[in-house]
């Protein structure tokens, strides 16, 4: 499942909102309501408002394929956007967009290439309130589907709604507690949620809000150094002997990025790491009826950042 897509509209809700900030006029109805932000206790930036970038992995082995080995290759390209669409004096309204295009390759010896392209797209509406100023809450709403120009089958589809809080115990220590509850391809999931954000002076934080926990650098307002790990998943239907087939690729990507400040709020991001603990998997009607691990394979990434 996109377990990724709940914890970032998670993120937006409770995380975020005061990096959603985006155009004069939304800065100036934050700046005169009562939401609490701690804006001015580290150089490292808040979380982007919005994002465009591409992950590329190759040579990734399928362990026990046979006698010879199968490799795949990943390609992902992704953009994402979430903007408050009115302020008030304690509460916020936000709405969001994801795009998403994917290419997966299954590099079989003595058969054919298998080649699947995964686009999917998704919409938000989250909400925000400050009822006093140790506390933030908010609660969301997201659908996502695949799509392929008319068909109506073969993709991979979803919604994800859920609510939660911070605690602001000091203006450089947040936690955040709250409840997601996932229906992909007619299964529910329900997952509590636990973090923490801890900044260290100036330059550096430790943040612990899944999936990317990540130990950031910062020397100045202008540039990042961030250590960090992320869980990404790929889902896609298949047709199956009797009915269609549930398959996804899951892993856990940990590198090192660099972040500088272009212009404005427009940020570039280039970094490089090693992904690990990879599983491949079918599922029919909610049962694993496959599953295989996948070597660990180093991986790029490039993106641009909308940072307020």
């Amino acid at each position: 499942m996109k377990f990724w897509r709940c914890v970032f509209c998670f993120s937006i809700v409770v995380v975020t909102a005061r990096a959603h900030a985006v155009g004069e006029n939304i800065i100036d109805a934050v700046m005169r309501s009562d939401f609490v932000f701690d804006r001015n206790v580290s150089n490292v930036p808040f979380f982007p408002v919005g994002y465009l970038g591409g992950n590329v992995q190759g040579g990734i082995e399928l362990e026990d394929c046979g006698p010879e080995s199968c490799e795949l290759s990943l390609q992902n390209y992704s953009h994402a956007l979430g903007l408050p669409v009115w302020v008030g004096q304690k509460n916020m309204i936000l709405l969001g967009e994801t795009l998403d295009y994917e290419t997966i390759e299954l590099n079989v010896p003595g058969g054919e290439n298998q080649k699947r392209t995964i686009k999917t797209a998704g919409g938000m509406l989250a909400w925000v309130g400050q009822p006093s100023t140790s506390i933030q809450v908010g609660a969301f709403y997201y659908y996502y589907s695949g799509f392929d120009f008319g068909k109506s089958i073969d993709h991979p589809w979803g919604s994800i709604g859920g609510g939660g809080f911070r605690y602001r115990h000091r203006p450089t220590f947040h936690t955040y507690w709250g409840l997601v509850g996932i229906n992909e391809q007619s299964m529910q999931t329900y997952i509590p949620y636990i973090g923490f954000d801890l900044y260290l002076g100036k330059k550096w934080s430790v943040s612990a809000l899944l999936p990317w926990p990540a130990i950031s650098y910062a020397p100045n307002k202008h540039s990042i150094y961030r250590l960090g790990a992320i869980y990404s998943t790929s889902q896609w239907v298949a047709d199956g002997e009797t009915e269609l087939d549930v398959k996804s690729i899951s892993q856990v990507n940990v590198g090192l990025s660099y972040e500088r400040q272009l212009f404005s709020m427009l940020w570039g991001e280039v970094g490089a790491g090693y992904s690990g603990f990879g599983r491949y998997s079918i599922e029919e009607q909610g049962n694993v009826e496959f599953e295989q691990n996948i070597a660990s394979t180093p991986f790029i990434k490039m993106s641009l950042n909308i940072r307020p």
